[in-house]
């Protein structure tokens, strides 16, 4: 989580660090989420705010790492695939998640 002090927002960042090495599949697979995401737009979708593909992390130390990023909304109560994975829902409880999942993706 980070703050957008220009907005007074908090956000989410996705950062994949850029190596001499990197996996070519974590890299397609990325990018392909940022197309995804960019081509949606429908309020139960998160939306990306801002996408940097040629990035600097510096960490607390000085020294600094190349990475490609995008900063999204937050996701509040974390991911429905999370939430999901960590407990058991009431039938009432999946029919709402499922039909808001069933609206978004009409829109892909």
């Amino acid at each position: 989580m980070a703050f957008n002090i220009e907005t007074d927002e908090r956000v989410a960042i996705k950062i994949l660090r850029e190596r001499n090495n990197i996996d070519r599949i974590k890299l397609d697979k990325f990018l392909e989420e940022v197309r995804i995401l960019t081509d949606v737009d429908h309020e139960n979708v998160i939306s990306i705010k801002y996408i940097n593909m040629h990035g600097i992390y510096r960490k607390s130390t000085g020294q600094g790492f190349r990475v490609v990023y995008y900063v999204m909304e937050l996701a509040e109560y974390g991911e429905l695939f999370n939430l999901l994975q960590n407990c058991r829902l009431s039938e009432k409880l999946a029919r709402f998640y499922f039909l808001e999942l069933i609206s978004g993706s009409k829109y892909w």
